[in-house]
């Protein structure tokens, strides 16, 4: 990278399925001071030609292509130039690029190394506001040491196997996985995509000690036709973050081991807040978030900005020493959601307990998660108001039993205009990723109103809470 002019503060993308290589070139990047980047395959062209715009990279390390997609000519028409690209999948390209750090003279690198320090920022994970549009939060290099030595204490276990199948541009990829396992001297099996049997399979065979996934995975995982063919015996612990996992589920985990985490917790705060303790109860794991970590304090706003007693609901507050350094480029977002006093503000509801466990109640935000990925409303309805015959568009959430969450989108056509579920659906393929576009679409003459004249979101999302109920 010396090699190539990349100095610190400049940013390095990856655009790769969860492999070793991913993972390597983050740990190279950090080391130098510049800031690693990782983006999905599975993004669409448009949501990456704005990550890409925002974030502005010196180098794009990125496989070939995925299906029909080649992402060395998409990389091209969003901007980035030829000898800004190594494509990793090319043998000799990659070697290449390798050979030309032959020549960096070690004084150079030590001089890059030496010069890189706990605050300097390390990383950039994208995660969209209450409007829609992804930001990027900027991690710290001792944000990351600092979180995933916590999780690692937390955790306790000693021969650390784990399976990282999560995305790469997710801080539970890099850190919950990867960085846990590099700080204690683990191992991990990478897998190009989660698979439900393949899952199992792997721990069997390679005598996995640690599974983490969000609860939808855990639960096809335990579905899946592998299910009582894979000896799961090496696991000593399974944790689960981004999502609910149901009383059922929490049972079957623990006819695994008995050594279960509920974890919660956040990008802007460099990943986990919270942990359920080893021994809670079903209900607690099932039910609550768990205890602040060691290094975090947690409260209660109400709307008024004051803390609220045990028991009372409001927004859930975080203050710990490894929050975001800020968003890239958004003063502005960084200043409404991390205060003077560095609290930030999570955007989630809930209560603390006279037992000191936080339990979720939903989100002021309208954001929702499905499959434990994030999903803002306010980027659905923007893509849905692009397609043709759509005079209106609004989504709200509403439970799934499998996903947890899931879009429905209300419309109303333009005079003349028909609109097909199909016809929307194959909109929102070609420009959302597949968990951002809707289960439902259900298009309507008139929605219903407000008397201020808004759309009223909250009899919307009874309705669609009514026709999900018994699914």
């Amino acid at each position: 990278m010396l090699a190539r002019g990349v100095s610190k503060g400049d940013v390095v993308a990856t655009l790769s399925p969860p492999r070793a290589e991913f993972f390597i070139l983050f740990l190279a990047t950090a080391r130098i001071g510049a800031i690693w980047l990782g983006l999905n395959p599975k993004s669409t062209q448009r949501e990456l030609n704005h990550i890409l715009g925002d974030a502005k990279p010196a180098l794009v390390f990125s496989v070939e292509a995925s299906g029909s997609r080649v992402f060395r000519d998409e990389l091209a028409a969003m901007g980035i130039k030829p000898d800004q690209i190594v494509i990793l999948d090319d043998a000799l390209a990659f070697a290449e690029f390798n050979r030309a750090g032959e020549g960096v003279d070690p004084a150079q690198l030590r001089e890059a190394v030496c010069a890189v320090g706990s605050d300097d920022p390390a990383l950039i994970v994208y995660t969209s506001g209450t409007t829609g549009a992804p930001k990027g939060a900027l991690l710290s290099q001792g944000g990351m040491v600092r979180s995933f030595h916590t999780q690692a204490s937390v955790a306790g276990v000693q021969n650390v196997r784990i399976l990282n199948n999560l995305p790469i541009n997710h801080i539970g990829s890099v850190g919950d996985v990867s960085c846990y396992a590099l700080i204690c001297g683990g191992l991990v099996h990478f897998m190009d995509a989660f698979d439900p049997a393949g899952s199992l399979h792997a721990i069997d065979e390679k005598r996995l000690t640690v599974w983490g996934q969000v609860p939808v995975q855990l639960l096809q995982s335990l579905e899946s036709n592998s299910a009582g063919k894979c000896d799961l015996s090496s696991l000593e612990l399974i944790f689960w973050s981004g999502g609910v996992a149901s009383r059922q589920l929490v049972e079957r985990l623990r006819d695994i081991t008995p050594r279960l985490l509920n974890a919660y917790g956040m990008t802007e705060a460099t990943s986990n807040v919270a942990y359920t303790p080893f021994g809670a109860s079903i209900s607690q794991l099932s039910e609550t978030v768990g205890l602040p970590a060691p290094d975090c304090e947690i409260k209660i706003l109400g709307d008024d900005g004051k803390s609220l007693p045990v028991g009372q609901e409001g927004e859930v507050c975080v203050r710990t020493d490894r929050l975001m350094l800020g968003y890239l480029n958004r003063p502005d977002a960084t200043r409404e959601t991390i205060d003077a006093d560095n609290w930030l503000r999570t955007g989630d509801a809930g209560t603390i307990g006279a037992d000191g466990f936080l339990r979720l109640t939903g989100r002021k935000k309208e954001m929702f998660k499905s499959g434990g990925y994030n999903v803002y409303p306010r980027e659905i309805e923007q893509v849905l108001e692009a397609a043709a015959g759509v005079s209106v568009a609004v989504v709200v959430a509403a439970p799934h039993p499998v996903f947890g969450e899931s879009g429905v989108a209300y419309l109303i056509p333009a005079p003349g205009a028909s609109l097909t579920e199909k016809s929307l659906r194959d909109w929102c393929k070609e420009r959302l990723a597949n968990y951002k576009i809707p289960k439902q679409f259900r298009v309507r003459d008139s929605l219903p109103m407000l008397a201020i004249g808004k759309i009223d979101k909250v009899a919307l999302k009874k309705d669609a809470e009514l026709a999900f109920h018994g699914l």
